[in-house]
């Protein structure tokens, strides 16, 4: 029981620090990488959009992989941000999707990567870099 106690502060220690997911994931880049595009996708095939916690984690994590952004400045920016890339994309609730590979950019200062997949049916490519907003380099709705 103590041991699971001390685990939940720990956890909430991290969560209220806002501290990068990483250090609670285990994996290598490329792992981490793939769980946060696959945590935004889920959150707004679940949810949409609107002013809920989940939201705003999904917001935190789409920009700099945070689970918290405490400057309102900043928050505000990733929010826009992650708007414009939702619209973008064409995403709302009830998106169906597949991650179906990634992989490191060459030439990147490290961290960034490569995935693709597809949305609704449809092929996109999302470019993955550390502590950075996501984009695209192929939105779903590309073409349409």
């Amino acid at each position: 029981m103590r041991r699971r106690t001390a685990v939940g502060v720990v956890l909430l220690l991290l969560f209220v620090a806002g501290c990068g997911v990483e250090a609670l994931l285990g994996g290598g880049e490329l792992e981490q990488a793939e769980e946060r595009l696959g945590f935004v996708l889920d959150t707004v095939s679940q949810i949409g959009t609107g002013d809920t916690v989940e939201f705003q984690t999904a917001t935190c994590r789409f920009h700099s992989d945070k689970l918290v952004i405490r400057d309102q400045g900043e928050f505000e920016l990733a929010y826009d941000g992650f708007r414009e890339f939702l619209r973008k994309g064409g995403l709302a609730k009830g998106l169906e999707y597949e991650i179906e590979g990634g992989e490191e950019i060459e030439g990147s200062a490290g961290g960034d990567f490569l995935f693709s997949g597809t949305a609704n049916g449809r092929p996109f490519e999302v470019i993955v870099p550390a502590k950075r907003p996501l984009r695209w380099q192929v939105a779903p709705s590309d073409g349409f």
